[in-house]
């Protein structure tokens, strides 16, 4: 059973709302997201000049107008409009709009906790978080109100970092005899008139529009003392409902306690808790009537699993969290006052302690910065070799062949070839440079002595560059070796010395030479931190540009703040950390600013545009910043090579969020852009796959599978043919030949990605266990099932024993083997897979929707239950009408219409 609300589906369907719409005095602005029982607005009100999100009910959601439906969402409105607190979302406004009941609540900027959560988070982070939520709850509490049904979804999380507890649609009222408050009765009696509407305050609109009845003030005031579920009615989310709820009987503060208990282990642990099945046939005492099916030997005592050990999460809030899911309500907590007081009180007796070595590295990057300022002054013109000695020489190449060899991974010897070719390509147009650099000056007298100073000083961080690279290939392991060839590719450009404009216009570092070789220094530490960003060992990176950004705030040189600032950014998101990120690379580009530094300003935008749009989703900011970002470019004059990488990212950016014309437009122009800069640019193939993937969205496959073949033949070349990146390639283009119906190109795809990572990765990594899913849909599309579900179940076998049964991604195989059986025709056999499965999709909608329209399919295929068919299709329809998949939704609807009794 999935996470969703055990409540059957609505037939009807909710209207399309328009921007510009008029709804009452609100103005729509945006479709924020529609479920089984209505529609999420976001609207502005011109009255009180702000805006606000609108929660408007289906005619006819369970029941007709006036029924259930509309007390609930009354209920939840009341309810909120009781509390005043940071961590409840505000209401502003409830009534009726032609029938359908609404109510105008605070627009929060962000997204839920639930989409919070799947960004990687420090256990302090999360209980940070939880504590905020919890503290909503107690609220709520305090004026007898009980939510029954906490879970991530039903908390918002502002682009503030606060959290807001919302949908109090189940709340009940445990003090029955509590007044209703004043505010939501004048609000009542404030639409109960009639006339023109015309009198003064926010609900001053026509009868026609806005108008609440004189029948609905009555609802209203007594719909939160309405008892809205008969005896013995499961109503909540399945995975943190507490016992006593699913008995049927009325909850109190401690069942909330339970859910937000049961949650919080969720968001620490990345499992649920406990078996909703096994939950509530324990919650029965086994009774053979309710448990019928189920049996007790998964567990001894308790249905609730102990929290896995390690993961950082301390011994104390574990058992604050089992205890606060305690089956009897009786050992919980006496109060989330109290649960919440105890982790408050645990969290701050920790201190964070910074390691002590920053000094030591500080004084040796400073004397090293000295040594090599003596050296320039020597010979400027011709002393480059000398440079290099050390850095990159015949010593270090060998270093680094010898780390790659030891690796004893397949692609070692071509990864070798092509990192030292691409890192002496590298190291010959910067000795070429720096001799440039100086005739210029010393010889030809073509620029000044203070331009020649400030294009050595970006050289010598080019060298820092090359340097810390080598450094860390020198000591490389095989996930650095896969990483290698486009770490090498993607040193710094060499080409931003040369940019006298933006050199000149940049700050001038300070004159005292303290200062300066401190900046020296950690502009040193900058380049460990790159290197290492590139090699892929991201949580190093982190690490080290944690300790680097303090100490270049001290200085207060702003283009040296704005590049440490751009590195924490970047390593932020790399370690799943994208809003700290976000927040990160803004002040970078503040800095950057403050400093003139022109182009770090428009990296970081670049960067900026990535983070906002595709880590965080969050399209439209994603599009502000390209727009500032392309206008900086154009303002300096023009860089080619970041203007290609401005346009990639925001094609990455529209390719998630399915603008495939949008996106192939954008790939196109960063195509063109990186061909100009060098046909042989690094990043062609990436591009090129790209936008082979936003051809085929558009309908074009034949082209779409074209690029990606172009897109495979130069990472190859690159590459050579056994490189573990190579396999997502063949993974791609077997999904698209599927499509095209060419199932023996697929298989050859498929199968090519398979052997790949089973090479590199071992024959049972999970990387092997999503090639077989693969391979399991060709031959099921193909029509050959036997085959197909001998593929699942070996990607079945493999997962469970590397990620555990309960992991989300064991949801895609065993929705592959119910599918297959279902399409040969065993729909009885399909059922546990898909039930297993649907259960394991409890947060990913359009995989929810999948499976569980094979479910209902084979539910009524196999026991021609049709009331449950029918509750399992419409939640299908509902999932994939969150996730955006409107034709798939669809075809549900289609089929309930045609398979299904009346």
């Amino acid at each position: 059973m999935s996470e969703e609300a055990a409540q059957a589906p609505p037939e009807q369907e909710q209207a399309a709302f328009s921007r510009g719409q008029s709804l009452g005095r609100y103005i729509v602005l945006d479709e924020l997201g529609a479920g089984g029982q209505g529609v999420v607005l976001a609207a502005y009100d011109p009255e009180l000049d702000r805006k606000v999100a609108v929660k408007l009910l289906k005619k006819g959601a369970s029941g007709s107008s006036g029924s259930d439906g509309q007390v609930r969402l009354l209920r939840e409105a009341q309810a909120m409009a009781r509390l005043n607190h940071p961590n409840v979302i505000a209401v502003h406004d409830v009534g009726t709009l032609q029938d359908q009941v609404f109510v105008a609540m605070e627009l929060v900027e962000g997204g839920t906790l639930r989409g919070w959560l799947k960004e990687k988070r420090t256990w302090r982070e999360v209980a940070s978080v939880f504590i905020q939520s919890g503290r909503g709850l107690a609220a709520a509490h305090a004026v007898g109100l009980v939510h029954r049904d906490f879970k991530p979804d039903n908390v918002l999380m502002g682009t503030d970092g606060r959290a807001r507890v919302t949908d109090f649609g189940l709340a009940r009222l445990v003090r029955g005899d509590g007044p209703i408050p004043e505010s939501v009765v004048a609000l009542s009696r404030s639409r109960a008139g009639s006339g023109s509407g015309s009198g003064s305050g926010s609900g001053s609109v026509s009868d026609k529009e806005h108008s609440f009845s004189a029948a609905s003030a009555s609802l209203a005031t007594g719909a939160l003392n309405a008892n809205l579920t008969q005896q013995g009615v499961v109503v909540g989310t399945l995975n943190y409902m507490p016992p006593e709820q699913f008995r049927g009987e009325t909850p109190d503060a401690r069942s909330d306690q339970f859910s937000f208990c049961a949650a919080l282990y969720r968001a620490l642990y990345g499992k649920r808790p406990f078996d909703p099945q096994e939950l509530r046939a324990a919650a029965w005492g086994w009774d053979e009537e309710v448990t019928k099916g189920i049996r007790p030997s998964t567990f001894q005592a308790s249905p609730i699993n102990e929290p896995p050990r390690g993961g950082g999460v301390p011994a104390w809030l574990r058992k604050a969290i089992m205890r606060g899911m305690a089956m009897d309500p009786a050992q919980r907590y006496p109060s989330m006052d109290a649960l919440l007081h105890l982790m408050e009180r645990r969290m701050a007796r920790a201190r964070w302690r910074w390691p002590a070595a920053a000094g030591v590295l500080l004084l040796a990057g400073t004397s090293a910065a000295a040594a090599m300022r003596v050296s320039e002054q020597r010979s400027l013109c011709s002393g480059a070799e000398r440079r290099l000695h050390g850095i990159w020489d015949r010593a270090v190449q060998d270093q680094i062949a010898g780390a790659f060899a030891a690796t004893q991974v397949s692609y070692s010897k071509d990864a070798t070839a092509g990192v030292l070719a691409a890192m002496d390509r590298y190291a010959g147009r910067w000795s070429n440079l720096y001799r440039e650099t100086c005739e210029a000056t010393r010889i030809r007298g073509e620029q000044s002595e203070s331009l020649m100073q400030k294009r050595m000083t970006c050289l010598d961080g080019r060298l820092k560059d090359l340097g810390a690279l080598a450094r860390v290939l020198s000591t490389a392991d095989a996930k650095v070796v896969q990483k290698a060839a486009d770490a090498a590719a993607a040193l710094p450009s060499l080409a931003s010395c040369s940019d006298t404009g933006a050199l000149e216009s940049r700050a001038a570092p300070p004159d005292d030479p303290q200062i300066q070789a401190r900046i020296d220094a950690l502009q040193g530490r900058l380049a460990e931190v790159r290197a290492m960003a590139l090699a892929g060992r991201y949580k190093g990176a982190l690490e080290s540009v944690q300790l680097v950004v303090p100490e270049a705030e001290k200085i207060g040189y702003r283009p040296l703040l704005g590049e440490a600032l751009y590195d924490l950014g970047w390593m932020q998101d790399r370690n799943g950390d994208p809003a700290g990120a976000e927040k990160t690379l803004v002040r970078a580009v503040v800095a950057a600013e403050e400093g003139r530094d022109d182009r770090m300003r428009a990296q970081a935008g670049t960067k900026l545009v990535f983070v906002a749009g595709n880590s965080l989703m969050h399209r439209e900011p994603a599009g502000v910043w390209g727009e500032l970002s392309a206008a900086m470019l154009h303002r300096m004059g023009g860089d080619p090579e970041l203007e290609a990488q401005l346009r990639l990212e925001q094609g990455s950016v529209a390719m998630a969020h399915h603008l495939f014309q949008d996106a192939k437009l954008l790939y196109q122009q960063s195509l063109q852009g990186f061909q100009r800069v060098d046909p042989n640019h690094w990043q062609i193939p990436q591009v090129l796959a790209g936008l082979g993937r936003a051809t085929a969205g558009v309908g074009d496959q034949q082209q779409g599978v074209a690029l990606l073949e172009q897109s495979l033949a130069l990472a190859e070349k690159a590459k050579g043919k056994e490189h573990p990146q190579l396999a997502y390639a063949h993974y791609d283009m077997g999904q698209i030949y599927v499509e095209l119906g060419q199932y023996e190109r697929a298989l050859s795809h498929a199968q090519r990605a398979k052997e790949i990572w089973a090479e590199s990765q071992g024959p049972e990594h999970q990387d092997v266990s999503d090639a077989l899913d693969n391979i399991g849909t060709v031959y099921q599309k193909w029509g050959k099932y036997d085959l197909s579900m001998e593929s699942f179940r070996r990607a079945l076998q493999i997962k469970e024993k590397v990620l555990g049964p309960e992991h989300q991604d064991v949801a895609y195989s065993l929705d592959g083997l119910g599918q297959t059986l279902l399409l040969a025709g065993k729909p009885a056999e399909a059922l546990p897979y898909l039930e297993r499965a649907l259960v394991l999709w409890d947060d990913d909608d359009a995989g929810a929707g999948l499976t569980g329209f094979a479910l209902a399919r084979a539910v009524w295929g196999a026991r021609h239950d049709a009331a449950w068919a029918k509750g399992l299709a419409g939640a299908a329809r509902d999932a994939y009408g969150r996730a955006g998949q409107k034709e798939k939704a669809e075809d549900v609807k289609k089929w309930m219409a045609g398979a299904l009794p009346k």
